[in-house]
């Protein structure tokens, strides 16, 4: 008995040690782009959008590279809302960005929003949600980006009332015209606001291109 009670004592010290040099996060910027089943700058658009959660209105601002093309739901409980973004780089059409924020922060236009219909589980996204401290927030990128596509080192700006972080990837890509594996960089930016009740804007963007 004595011996079993040591080794089990060992058994969990080994199991505490391996536990505490273990990564508490494992950073994938991938993992961010995707919000609510949609995946941005690949195959799904504004229309594929408006077609799970309802025909909100396109608002179409700015010309060329400046060009933005966004739709707004409001959530049934009114408490965020969720917006989706094209632009020039998607051909005002493919998925480039999405932002979540809190009601209470927004400023509307009439019309500029659809209420949901249905309620959404809570609103999350790789551990971020509205009303979470900025420690917790900044904690999930402490460690170093650990991702199925290469990323270089990212661009972190902390300030008291926002953090952001700039990552670029290195995607190939196999291109029909060519013909061969094109190899394109993938910028990924991450952006967050807060005030003394915690996160109250969280928008993610994603470009491709060679």
């Amino acid at each position: 008995m004595r011996i079993g009670n040591r080794s089990s004592i060992i058994i969990l010290f080994i199991l505490s040690f391996v536990l505490l040099i273990q990564p508490a996060y494992a950073f994938d910027p991938l993992a961010f782009t995707k919000f609510l089943g949609f995946q941005l700058n690949d195959k799904d658009t504004l229309a594929d959008v408006q077609k799970a959660l309802g025909p909100a209105t396109i608002i179409s601002t700015g010309d060329g590279a400046a060009s933005s093309d966004d739709i707004y739901y409001v959530t049934k409980d009114g408490s965020a809302v969720l917006n989706f973004n094209s632009g020039e780089m998607g051909g005002s059409t493919t998925l480039l960005g999405f932002s979540i924020c809190k009601s209470s922060h927004f400023k509307f236009i009439k019309g500029q929003a659809l209420k949901l219909t249905k309620n959404l589980d809570k609103i999350t996204v790789q551990g971020v949600f509205l009303g979470m401290s900025k420690k917790s927030f900044d904690n999930l990128f402490k460690d170093k980006v650990n991702s199925t596509e290469p990323f270089d080192s990212p661009e972190i700006t902390i300030k008291s009332k926002y953090s952001e972080l700039s990552l670029n990837g290195h995607e190939k890509i196999f291109d029909k015209e060519e013909n061969k594996t094109v190899d394109y960089d993938d910028a990924i930016m991450i952006h967050a606001n807060f005030d003394n009740n915690g996160l109250y804007s969280f928008w993610v963007t994603r470009v491709v291109q060679n």
